[in-house]
């Protein structure tokens, strides 16, 4: 009989010929997004997604945070959006006084498409003439001059209740109001691009037809879009 030796080197690590791991063997991967558990009387056939959207902002930007619902809004990553409103954020959700949606769109280059931003919100259950506010943003937009502050007065039976223009006033209004209002001094043409679908969403375009009625601004592109879809 000739005996066959084989020579196995175990570098010191026992080798567990399928058994399961051990708390201590737990594997997390980073990249996938999954984790891998073993050990106790698991059975483990494979990564579990980990599906806590969470959990997975976290392990995609660090942390989880007001503050970073507001910086993926404001740089329009829609996919981050998607998770924090999964995690709970909405639309109203208040950062230093303003509604979070409006930081999506400042007037100012932004990067993505703020179509798709407000597509998002709406698959969280946004709806296009949903009360919004705003104590603060809108104001630090301003320009100085005869008219530096904003919100500007609106004294009509159509104003928002708590609607308040002027020097530490208080912007009460829909999504369109707000991009109409802002618009008027900071402007895009993602401006258009946003009140157009806000309109062909149903958007109420009467609040912000009679504001710039009042302030006699009848002769911008802003008043002729809302004169066309005022009803």
């Amino acid at each position: 009989m000739i005996a066959l030796l084989v020579w196995a080197p175990w570098n010191d690590k026992p080798d567990t010929n399928g058994e399961p791991k051990t708390s201590n063997q737990v594997e997390i991967s980073k990249n996938s997004g999954q984790v891998v558990v073993g050990g106790g009387d698991i059975n483990n056939f494979g990564p579990t997604a980990n599906n806590d959207p969470r959990a997975q902002i976290v392990q995609l930007t660090g942390s989880w945070s007001e503050q970073g619902f507001v910086n993926a809004i404001v740089d329009r990553d829609t996919s981050i959006v998607d998770l924090y409103l999964k995690s709970g954020m909405k639309a109203t959700t208040l950062q230093n006084g303003a509604s979070a949606i409006l930081y999506g769109f400042q007037g100012v280059p932004q990067n993505g498409d703020p179509v798709e931003l407000v597509k998002t919100f709406q698959a969280a259950g946004f709806k296009v003439d949903d009360e919004l506010q705003d104590n603060s943003l809108m104001d630090k937009l301003s320009v100085q001059g005869p008219r530096s502050w904003l919100p500007m007065p609106f004294n009509s039976p159509l104003a928002p209740k708590g609607y308040a223009g002027g020097y530490g006033g208080r912007f009460v209004g829909s999504l369109l109001f707000w991009i109409v209002q802002r618009s008027t001094w900071v402007g895009t043409d993602e401006d258009n691009r946003v009140m157009k679908y806000l309109i062909d969403q149903g958007a109420d375009c009467r609040v912000p037809l009679a504001f710039l009625d009042q302030q006699k601004m009848v002769d911008i592109p802003q008043y002729r879009l809302m004169k066309s879809c005022a009803k």
